[in-house]
């Protein structure tokens, strides 16, 4: 689990990525700016644009039926855990 949330619950002594050690490790920061993990962002991508997801950003999303998700958020609401 990312640690930006686990601090929220107090289940982490700080909120930081454990690589980057200066930035909030949010969602946003692990699957598109941690530069740890700049391969696999590029993979994203690259495998999301096939997908027809256009959109990196993380706004609030909420599924419509019939409506393909098209931007990242979308994608990982759906994809099982």
């Amino acid at each position: 689990m990312l640690s930006a949330p686990l601090h929220r619950l107090r289940l982490s002594r700080d909120p930081y990525c454990p690589w980057c050690r200066t930035t909030s490790e949010a969602m946003e920061h692990f699957l598109l700016q941690c530069p740890h993990f700049h391969s696999q962002h590029t993979v994203l991508r690259s495998w999301l644009s096939t997908l027809t997801i256009t959109t990196l950003d993380l706004p609030s999303w909420r599924p419509q039926a019939s409506t393909p998700p098209g931007n990242l958020l979308s994608f990982a609401l759906l994809v099982p855990s």
